[in-house]
């Protein structure tokens, strides 16, 4: 069979069909094989965040800026375009970096803490974490064996801040809580130091200062409905353990991810803001979606779950976390993961009894969201 462009037409009928020969060098007991070469080539893409339209926001990133408006650290801006860090950088001094997309939290010991913007750029020494601290600003150098360099050893100080109680408005209170830790080579860590820096309360408005040291100084609750561990509400702790398995080589499925401890179920804090839940739908759902499409239900919803909040952690690598105590009584779960490509949610009541309490969350004792 021939193409058109293969066929020339002579007249009376007849075309005449081109053709294409090839001949063969081949001789018997030898071949050369084809092969193809290739030359380096470089290209340069911007650096960008990719996106889903109409993907609603996360359970997980709403629980994330609930940890850190209401636990010494500020909700960073909107993702910006670029390179994002991830995970936590710590030194021996008790000085750490904790990356999330939108910003990087600097911390020392375990209860200072503060988020900034930051910027991942080349510069001349290697690539840069350039963090946009005001009063400090800080470059990590990225070095070949994965360590973030900060290039000097001085005392840096991180302005964190405790939770003191809420004003008339329901919003919380905070102390400033400022702690210094020595700057010192940073390497991968799965948790925030236990230990490190010397801390200081310093006097809120009207109020006297207090050494963390010293329990009797330590500023009082001052009416906070949210236990922290500076400033716990009770004796009734819970202990959160993962009981999903993880994949070889892959973390555990909570490892990192917020947990809270709220007074009233999701469904009921939606229903006390006057916010329906359709037909086939649940409050999981419409949070996201009223998030997602920055609908003014979104901040109602935030507002609503911030004040129904008795406490909030991050689980450490293993999936596991210790709420602070809390009164005796019943509270609903707050907790979200993907596993097996299934969206799971804990938000079931639970009873806590004066002293410890644990719980292991498995499917078994999940909601899958669909």
């Amino acid at each position: 069979m021939y193409g058109q462009s293969q066929l020339t037409y002579q007249g009376n009928g007849q075309y005449d069909a081109a053709t294409t020969h090839t001949s063969s060098t081949y001789v018997p007991g030898a071949s050369t094989p084809g092969y193809t070469n290739f030359v380096p080539k470089r290209a340069t893409c911007p650096a960008i965040n990719l996106s889903s339209k109409g993907v609603g926001t996360g359970i997980q990133t709403l629980q994330t800026d609930l940890l850190k408006t209401a636990f010494g650290g500020e909700k960073g801006p909107p993702t910006p375009p670029g390179i994002r860090m991830h995970g936590i950088f710590a030194a021996s001094t008790g000085f750490s970096v904790q990356f999330f997309p939108e910003s990087a939290i600097l911390g020392c010991g375990p209860d200072a803490a503060r988020a900034y913007p930051y910027t991942v750029e080349p510069g001349t020494s290697g690539v840069a974490i350039k963090i946009a601290a005001p009063d400090h600003p800080l470059a990590l150098t990225i070095k070949p064996d994965g360590s973030l360099d900060p290039g000097d050893s001085g005392p840096y100080q991180v302005h964190g801040r405790v939770v003191t109680g809420q004003d008339n408005n329901d919003n919380f209170t905070f102390a400033p809580l400022e702690q210094t830790c020595n700057l010192a080579p940073l390497t991968p860590s799965k948790t925030i130091p236990s230990s490190g820096g010397a801390t200081t309360v310093l006097a809120s408005a009207g109020s006297p200062a207090a050494s963390v040291g010293n329990p009797a100084a330590t500023p009082s609750n001052n009416g906070s409905t949210l236990s922290s561990s500076t400033a716990p509400l009770g004796n009734a702790t819970l202990f959160i353990v993962s009981g999903l398995p993880p994949q070889p080589g892959a973390p555990n499925p909570l490892a990192g991810h917020p947990y809270t401890l709220l007074r009233n179920s999701v469904a009921d804090i939606l229903a006390k803001q006057g916010i329906a839940v359709p037909q086939g739908s649940n409050p999981y759902k419409v949070l996201g979606i009223a998030c997602g499409n920055h609908t003014p239900d979104c901040q109602k919803i935030l507002d609503a779950v911030k004040a129904n909040a008795a406490s909030a952690i991050r689980a450490d690598a293993n999936g596991s976390g210790t709420f602070p105590g809390v009164s005796p009584g019943t509270y609903y779960l707050m907790i979200s993961a993907r596993y097996n490509n299934q969206a799971l949610v804990w938000d079931h009541p639970i009873q806590l009894k004066p002293g410890p309490n644990s719980l292991s969350l498995d499917q078994r004792n999940a909601t899958p969201i669909n």
